[in-house]
C-alpha cells in the first residue's frame, strides 16, 4: 500500500516528502532491486555466504529482537552497497564485515567481564578480527575509488566535448527557444 495510509496522517505527509503521490512503498522500499532490501532477501544473502552466522541471527531474533533488528538493519545497507557495485565479492565481503562487527562488538563486552588472565586472548583475537575487517573495508573503500574514478573520467570527457560543441549547443538552444527548431 501507499506509505501514507500505512502510517496514518503523519506518514501521508512523508509520502509526499519522499516521494511524491504516485510513490508507492513495494515500487522503492522492497518491491524491486532499487530501494531497501526486504529482511527475507538480507537473510537469504546472509545464509548464502556465512550460513552458521544466519543460524546465529535466527536466535537473535528469538532471543535479543532488538540486536536483530540491528544486525539485519546494517547488514542491508552493507549488502545494498555491494550490490551497487555488482560484484559477487563485495557482496560476499560485506556480509563477513558484518559478521566480523558482530564477533568484535561480542568480544569487547566479552573483555570488559572478563578476567586479568583472560584478557590478553581476548585482546589478540579482538586484535585479529579488526585486521580482517579493515582490510575489507579497504577493499570496498577501493572499489568505491576505482567507481569514482570512473565516473569522473566520463564527466570530464562530457565537459570537454561541450566545449568542442559549444557554438552547436548554443545555436540549437536558440532555435528552440525561438521556436525555429525542430520540436516533437
Amino acid at each position: 500500500g501507499r506509505q501514507g495510509e500505512r502510517f496514518g496522517g503523519e506518514g501521508a505527509a512523508q509520502n509526499r516528502k519522499f516521494g511524491g503521490e504516485g510513490f508507492k512503498q513495494g515500487k522503492k522500499f522492497g518491491g524491486g532491486e532499487e530501494g531497501f532490501m526486504e529482511e527475507d532477501k538480507v537473510l537469504s544473502t546472509i545464509k548464502k555466504h556465512e550460513p552458521k552466522f544466519a543460524e546465529t541471527l535466527a536466535d537473535l531474533r528469538e532471543t535479543a529482537p532488538a540486536e536483530y533488528k540491528l544486525v539485519v538493519n546494517i547488514s542491508r545497507k552493507l549488502i545494498e552497497a555491494a550490490r551497487r557495485e555488482g560484484d559477487e565479492k563485495l557482496e560476499k565481503d560485506a556480509v563477513r564485515a558484518v559478521v566480523l562487527e558482530y564477533e568484535t562488538k561480542k568480544l569487547s563486552r566479552k573483555y570488559e567481564k572478563a578476567s586479568d588472565a583472560d584478557k590478553a586472548a581476548i585482546k589478540a583475537e579482538l586484535k585479529a578480527k579488526l585486521a580482517e575487517l579493515f582490510d575489507l573495508r579497504q577493499v570496498a573503500q577501493q572499489v568505491r575509488v576505482q567507481r569514482v574514478e570512473r565516473e569522473l573520467a566520463k564527466l570530464k570527457k562530457d565537459v570537454e566535448n561541450r566545449k568542442a560543441n559549444k557554438d552547436k549547443i548554443v545555436q540549437e538552444r536558440v532555435a528552440q527557444l525561438t521556436g525555429e527548431g525542430f520540436g516533437w
